[in-house]
């Protein structure tokens, strides 16, 4: 998990850093978002900073598009999920809909 002050921040640092890999889980506390790490970071949060978001209402079949596109396992969108719910952040419901459909 890479932790963040300001979504830009984090946006930015997925486009320049090594450190940060596709799925990886970007935290931006003080603006209640969480993400996942790709050539456009999403956030999984019902709040998006600066990071995209899938469009209100998405199913999860679109949130498994998504995943498929930006090559996220499950594993990486379960982590980013649980650590939004650590915090007490809202998660996007396409996501929480992805997370339950088996």
């Amino acid at each position: 998990m890479h932790t963040f002050d300001h979504s830009g921040d984090a946006y930015d640092a997925t486009m320049c850093s090594d450190e940060i890999a596709t799925g990886d889980t970007l935290l931006i506390e003080p603006e209640g978002v969480v993400g996942l790490a790709w050539a456009w970071p999403v956030a999984v949060t019902v709040s998006l900073g600066h990071l995209h978001g899938p469009v209100e209402g998405a199913t999860a079949e679109a949130i498994a598009a998504l995943a498929a596109d930006a090559k996220w396992t499950r594993e990486q969108i379960a982590a980013a999920c649980a650590v939004a719910d650590t915090y007490g952040f809202p998660v996007a419901d396409g996501f929480r809909s992805y997370l339950a459909a088996e």
